[in-house]
């Protein structure tokens, strides 16, 4: 990414073409949770991208330099046999996976940390009792669990966080983040709950002046955690 991908990149520029640095993909939306709310919730569940279609895909990420892929959802683990094969054969290329977490079972992450180019990012919307209101019982409890599974095995991953109008508290207060810390995350994502998709709840809509707060704190916890 930095050293083949940068030269593509910047030959293309200099052609006057512009160029992604990196690229998202969503190759399904199926998922094995129903959370509140879910920007996917109400998307098709039809006309996923097969594996022929995704090996395509990272083959024109690679000839534009484009060697960092983002995989969303849905759930990517529900397609996790392809996708392993997938990242074994684009050993060059770094993915980062967002995930609930639920199917990150010992052989996965066994797999993800011998193949060394894959982090997952695990979905909280807080400790558990705020990630099991919006996730289903019991989620959270799989959460870290998944969580120590990768730290043992020495996989580098991170924590999603959507923050709503009643949880930014929580999950920008130092506690929380050291929590995380604590159990082996080294990177947090934070994204703005948006009422689409699956029982959009305006009630959870951030108002102005507390997307203002967020922004401060999270600026704040960049300055003084690692």
């Amino acid at each position: 990414w930095a050293t083949i991908g940068a030269r593509r990149r910047n030959e293309r520029a200099a052609a006057g073409q512009w160029v992604p640095s990196f690229v998202v993909m969503s190759p399904t939306m199926r998922c094995n949770l129903r959370c509140t709310g879910c920007y996917s919730g109400l998307y098709s569940k039809k006309g996923e991208l097969g594996e022929a279609d995704i090996r395509r895909i990272l083959d024109e990420c690679r000839s534009i330099g484009a060697y960092f892929v983002v995989v969303s959802g849905g759930e990517p683990y529900l397609m996790k046999d392809m996708w392993l094969r997938v990242f074994r054969d684009y050993g060059d290329m770094y993915f980062l996976t967002y995930t609930n977490g639920t199917l990150l079972d010992q052989t996965t992450v066994d797999a993800i940390a011998q193949l060394g180019n894959v982090a997952p990012a695990i979905s909280v919307e807080g400790y558990g009792e705020a990630t099991d209101a919006r996730r289903g019982p019991g989620v959270y409890d799989k959460v870290l669990a998944a969580a120590e599974r990768l730290r043992a095995a020495g996989v580098l991953f991170g924590v999603s966080i959507t923050y709503t109008s009643s949880n930014i508290p929580e999950v920008t207060s130092d506690s929380f983040v050291q929590h995380w810390i604590d159990r082996g995350a080294i990177f947090a994502w934070y994204f703005m709950f948006m009422p689409v998709g699956k029982d959009p709840i305006l009630d959870l809509v951030p108002a102005p002046e507390q997307r203002v707060q967020c922004g401060v704190r999270v600026a704040s916890l960049r300055q003084r955690f690692p």
